[in-house]
């Protein structure tokens, strides 16, 4: 999922598992994605593709 910094900090971090700081805000790796659909309807969630995963993994920061 896509957020902006003011919207990271607003986010309820439990579920989420690695994050990666972007010109716009943050790249965020979630393993429930319902639950940041259902209580935070103004965010960007995204299916994302296989590069995207390695590269967060990899650069990404462990929460």
């Amino acid at each position: 999922m896509k957020v902006s910094k003011e919207q990271y900090q607003g986010l309820d971090h439990t579920y989420i598992l690695k994050k990666l700081k972007d010109t716009f805000g943050y790249r965020c790796l979630t393993d429930q994605k319902q639950f940041y659909q259902e209580n935070y309807p103004g965010i960007v969630i995204e299916k994302g593709n296989i590069d995207e995963l390695i590269t967060i993994m990899i650069q990404g920061e462990k929460i």
